[in-house]
């Protein structure tokens, strides 16, 4: 496999593309590379924690969060859900206790 590298983040992670897949950093699409054999994978799955509202008259957008690697069983059940992080951020930590 060969790794290109396109334009770098500002926590350093340089995107990576990788079977014509951009991603956003080197360890991510290791990771791909890792289980990209695995059925039960998906990537990029959003998952809606709030919809949009309006409320008073204001509208709200939705709040939303895009797991890097989903892993589900036959009957269609989250088993694993992956953040691939060479960083731990506040906002990380905040959207895992969300998740869990």
């Amino acid at each position: 496999m060969k790794f290109q590298q396109t334009k770098k983040s500002k926590y350093g992670a340089k995107k990576t593309t990788v079977d014509g897949i951009v991603f956003d950093s080197k360890a991510e699409s290791i990771y791909y590379l890792q289980h990209k054999n695995d059925e039960r994978m998906t990537m990029q799955e959003k998952f809606v924690l709030m919809d949009k509202f309006r409320l008073n008259g204001k509208l709200y957008r939705e709040i939303a969060y895009k797991a890097d690697f989903v892993f589900r069983n036959e009957a269609n059940e989250i088993i694993k859900v992956v953040d691939v992080k060479g960083m731990v951020l506040p906002e990380f930590k905040m959207k895992t206790r969300i998740a869990s």
